[in-house]
């Protein structure tokens, strides 16, 4: 089995077993940055929060990047309370698929942080922004993502 096979192979396995695992709720909608496409976030029953985004990437090279997150702490910082924003942080995978070339298949660690926003009572949803540093296993290289959206309940 190539490398990029069993790559997608986990990156689908982690997907579904999230998926499946789910019993809170669930939030789906999408992003802008690397990755640019869906983004999916549940709770699950022990309170722990999962997070699986994937599409196209828009920055740091072209590529299909699939991200698994496991947000370990969310919290609201004094200053940040007022304005209704709070921030998370957690541990995660993430894949980047080239559509070129194999040899350069990116499969890593990364540490999310960001900001997030209840739009209530406006409307029902999620602004998000996030940035992660992460080690690329495959590289070894260093890599960041970005990215901004939206999540609504569902």
């Amino acid at each position: 089995m190539t490398m990029r096979r069993a790559m997608a192979v986990l990156c689908v396995g982690l997907t579904s077993a999230v998926m499946g695992c789910s019993t809170g709720p669930q939030e789906i909608g999408g992003v802008l940055g690397s990755p640019t496409g869906v983004s999916y976030a549940t709770t699950l029953e022990t309170g722990d929060r999962i997070v699986v985004q994937g599409g196209l990437s828009l920055i740091s090279g072209a590529g299909y990047p699939i991200t698994v997150d496991w947000i370990l702490g969310e919290g609201s910082a004094h200053d940040v309370i007022a304005t209704g924003w709070s921030y998370y942080w957690g541990v995660g995978v993430r894949a980047k698929f080239m559509s070129d070339n194999a040899l350069d298949d990116e499969f890593g660690v990364r540490v999310p942080a960001g900001l997030i926003k209840n739009s209530e009572p406006a409307f029902e949803g999620l602004f998000f922004v996030e940035a992660a540093p992460g080690w690329d296993l495959a590289g070894p290289q260093f890599t960041l993502d970005f990215a901004m959206g939206m999540r609504w309940p569902f």
